[in-house]
C-alpha cells in the first residue's frame, strides 16, 4: 500500500519512470504498462538517453509479461506494437528498410497490403491513443523508406529485366495507394504534414 502511494505522488508530480519502478515494486503490472507506454509513445521515434532506459526496462516488463497474469489485452497490444515500432524506428534510422517493413508488418498497426486495409482502419478505430499518437511517424517513415526503395528501383533498372522491374514498381504503387487509402479513413486527425507526404509520395511513385 505505501509503494502504491508513492507511486500515486510520483505520477502527480510527473515522475513516470520513477512511477514505473515504484508500481513495478508493488507488482501493479497495469500501472507499469499504462505509464510504459505514455514514456515510450513521446519517444518511440527518436534516441535519446530516456528511450534507451525504456528499452532496457521493456526487457523486465516483457519477461514479466510471460510469467504473470496479464491485464487488459488492449494494454498488453499497445505495449508490444509500440515495443515493435521502437525495432521499427531503430531499423529505418539503420536505413535496414527491409527489415522496418518486415517488423511493421509483424507489428499489424498499418497496412501493407490491399487486403489489410479494412482490418487496420477498424484497428486504429479501437487503439490506445498512444499508439495513435506515433502513427504520423510511422507513416513519414514508411514514405521515407519507399522513396529511397523506389529510387533504388530507377538506378537498378537498366539491369533488370522489364518484368521484375514493373512487377517491383507496381508493388511500390500499391504500398503508397494503401497508405494513403489507410491514412484517409482512420479517425484519428493527423498533422497536414503527414498527409502531404502521403500523397506527395503517391505521385513521385509514377
Amino acid at each position: 500500500v505505501i509503494a502504491l502511494n508513492v507511486a500515486e505522488q510520483l505520477v502527480n508530480k510527473g515522475l513516470f519512470e520513477d512511477a514505473i519502478i515504484v508500481y513495478d515494486i508493488a507488482g501493479n503490472l497495469e500501472k507499469v504498462l499504462e505509464l510504459f507506454c505514455v514514456l515510450l509513445a513521446q519517444v518511440v521515434s527518436s534516441g535519446g538517453a530516456l528511450r534507451e532506459r525504456l528499452r532496457s526496462l521493456s526487457e523486465h516488463v516483457s519477461r514479466r509479461l510471460r510469467s504473470e497474469e496479464l491485464p487488459s489485452p488492449h494494454l498488453v497490444d499497445a505495449y508490444n506494437k509500440l515495443c515493435k515500432l521502437m525495432t521499427f524506428f531503430d531499423q529505418f534510422h539503420a536505413e535496414n528498410y527491409e527489415g522496418a517493413l518486415e517488423t511493421i508488418r509483424a507489428c499489424e498497426l498499418v497496412p501493407l497490403s490491399s487486403d489489410e486495409v479494412s482490418a487496420r482502419v477498424a484497428g486504429a478505430r479501437n487503439a490506445r491513443g498512444e499508439l495513435l499518437r506515433a502513427l504520423p511517424a510511422v507513416l513519414r517513415a514508411l514514405c521515407h523508406i519507399l522513396l529511397a526503395m523506389r529510387q533504388k528501383l530507377r538506378t537498378a533498372q537498366p539491369t533488370l529485366s522489364t518484368h521484375t522491374a514493373n512487377k517491383q514498381l507496381e508493388w511500390l504503387r500499391e504500398q503508397a495507394e494503401v497508405l494513403n487509402t489507410f491514412a484517409g479513413n482512420i479517425a484519428y486527425r493527423m498533422p497536414g504534414d503527414t498527409y502531404s507526404q502521403l500523397a506527395q509520395m503517391q505521385v513521385l511513385m509514377h
